[in-house]
């Protein structure tokens, strides 16, 4: 699996998909070409984006990856 599908796969089911909505919002901004320096923090305005990368690598840790 790929490190892209790893970092989707947790933001739509990590958690219990927490952050599935955000990542809905993400998404949109990326088809409709609205990538900006403020995407993440737009897309994801309440979420600790430090909380976030420790619950990505909580995720991480939990999966199995066949080689």
């Amino acid at each position: 699996m790929t490190s892209l599908v790893l970092v989707a796969w947790f933001l739509m089911q990590g958690e219990n998909g927490k952050h599935r909505a955000s990542f809905g919002k993400l998404l949109e901004r990326v088809h409709q070409v609205k990538d900006t320096e403020e995407m993440w923090s737009d897309c994801f305005p309440d979420v600790d984006m430090d909380k976030l990368h420790k619950e990505w690598v909580d995720f991480l840790g939990k999966q199995r990856v066949d080689p």
